[in-house]
């Protein structure tokens, strides 16, 4: 950057340049756009091995706590009365699983009627119901801040 003091048939004045000729910024459109486009189709590349795995129905969970449960019953049950004491009672008999934000499930049957899907987990074993809401298509990180896919042991159910 430099100043540069002109003064032909008017006042003395300085105009600020930063050497870059209105042909160097025409030049940098078509570069802009080459750079959007590639970021736009990288970031889709990146998206689509988890776009397999949502037409796949799996999930990625978006919520923490006790909110998988065997039964639809349980589950309307901790969602409803969501104590302390029911937490415990229910974890302890096994009536509901904590489910960690950023997992992945599979979704085995979905009842749109009560908003709710039954999901398959290799970390919980039976199959366990929850609340569609608190499983998203897109991934979820985990917390220790990565995307989670399925294993092995997470078996496809058909």
């Amino acid at each position: 950057m430099f100043l540069r003091f002109t003064s032909i048939d008017r006042p003395l004045t300085a105009e600020v340049s930063t050497g870059a000729t209105s042909q160097e910024r025409f030049m940098k459109v078509p570069t802009l756009i080459w750079l959007a486009a590639a970021v736009l189709l990288t970031s889709r590349g990146f998206a689509a091995p988890y776009d397999d795995l949502a037409a796949k129905r799996y999930r990625w969970v978006t919520t923490n706590g006790p909110y998988a449960c065997p039964s639809k019953d349980d589950l309307r049950q901790i969602i409803r009365h969501h104590t302390d004491e029911t937490e415990l009672q229910m974890i302890e008999q096994p009536r509901a699983y904590y489910l960690i934000e950023g997992a992945v499930v599979q979704v085995v049957l979905e009842d749109a009627a009560s908003g709710m899907s039954l999901i398959h987990s290799a970390e919980i074993g039976p199959d366990v119901w929850t609340l569609t809401r608190f499983l998203s298509r897109h991934p979820i990180r985990n917390t220790d801040g990565e995307i989670e896919v399925p294993l092995r042991s997470l078996t496809p159910h058909r």
